[in-house]
């Protein structure tokens, strides 16, 4: 069922009970007015006195709701949500946020991927009949690390992960206990952004995946291109329909102004600096997984210490990096729960031949039976690396992220002190996730972002309406039916 039926369905229970029900006894005529895409509902209903029965109360409420319901955006978790958090509204459009001028290279370069897609959950390297392909040619072998059993689970093999998902079967992931599923498919999140007015990007035999494509800050859209060679762009929302290729402008690149979405990174580096640390942690983690040991787990909910829904930890390793290998490492938590890991020092994030997922307890919109839909996580970088840093701050190899977004906000926009950037370089690796650098440097990668309910092929950053919205319309209905009782 669809987020917006659903929501159809909340609301036409409420107001059933609360306005409807008790005025049941009416005869009118009811007429709708212009939706705002311009199409009109005029619904008559006559229901007789003498004649009336709980069923066609049911039927009353039900169409006139349905009516009322369908000019509501359907809720979906798209923005970062906690209270007291910074806007994320351009934000949340982006899989990939690149922000350095062409004179220090590109800000973004992308090889032997596809993004806003994840067709085989774990990648075994080969593209079966089950997957829809354009220039993407496979090659992501990650079996071997998580299970190298085919068709057995941790339990009876020495697989990490449990291999449940049948050959070539796009929409079933193989999955590890006490995580959410992953999703598995195209939902079209392969957006990117470049957001310096000289930016550029480069890719070759890429698959995107987006409903928006590429935007850039610079003046001529075609001007932003360098080095994209054997690469399709699919817009949705259609899975089957054919891809266009990227390279002849003006396929898939688009011009936009950048100023909100870097006034909302700006708006974030600002808030989670200013945090207080609620944990923090000042090791490695290794060979935490079932093949060496179990997993690690940790209950956001409980190192959330003030209980506002946002768990802050540091990782403080000096000035050494710090290490996530051979680990699956499971974020788990309540629903409404948030953390942000900030890496402190001049250390780097390295994960390596290991998994950082969302657990199954509600955390970032996941259950046991279905995939996060939001992030839950953000690992951030910040000032404490110091401007003039030319350090990979985030080096991802061989993993699988799922409900993480790796924030390197070392510098905002393309004013460097220097012609030293940081970067973010991921390699081997899938999952949903997030990437905003200077620079972001994706090798051989299936990644979607958020979020990964599928409505009409495209996700919709609609929101839940205000609460002030719904009492107009429930106060609307309080006097529709008023004024039919006046004239009984």
């Amino acid at each position: 069922m669809s987020i917006k039926i659903k929501w159809i369905f909340i609301i036409s229970y409420f107001a059933y009970t609360t306005i409807i029900k008790p005025f049941h006894n009416q005869r009118e005529l009811y007429k709708i007015g212009k939706r705002p895409s311009g199409i009109y509902v005029h619904l008559e209903v006559r229901i007789m006195i003498a004649t009336y029965s709980k069923s066609s109360s049911f039927a009353l409420y039900f169409v006139i709701l349905v009516a009322v319901a369908w000019t509501f955006p359907a809720p979906t978790a798209w923005a970062i949500h906690f209270p007291g958090a910074p806007s994320s509204v351009e934000i949340d459009k982006y899989l990939l946020v690149g922000m350095r001028d062409y004179s220090r290279g590109v800000a973004v370069n992308v090889r032997d991927s596809e993004l806003g897609a994840n067709q085989e959950v774990v990648s075994s390297g080969i593209i079966g009949p089950g997957q829809r392909v354009g220039s993407y040619a496979g090659g992501l072998d990650l079996t071997p690390t998580f299970i190298p059993n085919p068709g057995m689970t941790h339990l009876n093999s020495d697989n990490r992960w449990d291999a449940v998902s049948p050959s070539n079967t796009v929409g079933i992931a193989d999955t590890i206990p006490v995580s959410a599923p992953l999703f598995e498919g195209i939902n079209f999140t392969g957006n990117i952004a470049l957001t310096s007015n000289q930016g550029k990007f480069s890719m070759s035999n890429v698959d995107v995946n987006a409903n928006i494509g590429v935007h850039t800050a610079q003046t001529s859209a075609a001007d932003s291109r360098t080095g994209v060679r054997n690469t399709t762009w699919f817009s949705g929302p259609d899975i089957a329909a054919p891809g266009v290729l990227l390279n002849p402008d003006p396929n898939g690149v688009s011009t936009f102004n950048p100023t909100n979405l870097l006034g909302e990174l700006a708006s974030w580096k600002t808030f989670i600096q200013g945090l207080t640390a609620e944990f923090v942690i000042t090791g490695d983690i290794i060979n935490r997984n079932y093949r060496d040991s179990i997993p690690k787990v940790n209950n956001i909910s409980k190192l959330d210490a003030n209980k506002d829904g946002l768990a802050v930890i540091d990782i403080d390793r000096g000035d050494s990096d710090f290490i996530v290998r051979n680990t699956d490492w499971i974020l788990d938590g309540d629903e409404g729960v948030f953390v942000i890991f900030r890496i402190r020092g001049q250390s780097n994030v390295i994960i390596e031949n290991s998994s950082i997922l969302i657990g199954d307890r509600g955390i970032a919109g996941g259950s046991s039976t279905h995939p996060v839909t939001d992030i839950g996580a953000i690992f951030f970088k910040g000032d404490e690396e110091g401007s003039d840093s030319s350090d990979q701050v985030f080096q991802v190899n061989n993993a699988i992220l799922s409900g993480v977004g790796l924030w390197d906000l070392v510098t905002i926009g393309d004013a460097h002190a220097t012609d030293n950037t940081t970067e973010i370089a991921i390699n081997d690796s899938q999952g949903s996730a997030q990437f905003i650098s200077s620079y972001i440097n994706l090798d051989n990668t299936r990644f979607t972002k958020y979020p990964n309910d599928l409505l009409d092929g495209i996700p919709s950053p609609s929101i839940v309406p205000e609460p002030s919205s719904l009492l107009i319309w429930l106060g609307m209905g309080v006097v529709i039916f008023a004024f039919g009782l006046r004239r009984r």
